[in-house]
């Protein structure tokens, strides 16, 4: 909207409405965005321990390993340690996401930009 001439597009007693409808959908497409991307970190902060917690209990060949925590100080830094690696998982799951639809979005950001470069037309003066 912003490489389009309001001018031409509507009068000027409509600019202000204009430009209020488009700040409110900018920031209710940004509060879903953070929303999209905060439920997908809790999810998969979640997600994960239960399969990290799997793998500090076998060995790699699936036997058990020879060291189990043992007490409640030691299952207490193990779930801090597997929930600090799962919180990582997350955030890098979070920026795969984030990378993906600015991919996406390459595309129209170039069509956009070759719009706003593209010569006007010549105006015929009576």
């Amino acid at each position: 909207m912003a490489a389009l001439r309001p001018s031409r597009l509507y009068s000027r007693r409509l600019r202000n409405e204009g430009t209020a409808i488009f700040n409110l959908i900018r920031n209710i497409g940004s509060s879903i965005g953070i929303s999209v991307v905060q439920a997908l970190f809790v999810s998969n902060t979640q997600v994960v321990p239960c399969l990290a917690g799997t793998a500090h209990h076998t060995g790699s060949d699936g036997a058990p390993c020879p060291r189990r925590p043992e007490g409640a100080s030691a299952v207490a830094a193990l779930n801090q340690a597997v929930t600090a690696q799962a919180a990582m998982v997350a955030y890098i799951d979070d920026f795969y996401l984030m990378l993906l639809l600015t991919l996406l979005a390459l595309p129209a950001a170039a069509a956009r930009a070759q719009t706003a470069c593209a010569p006007a037309e010549p105006r015929m003066s009576h």
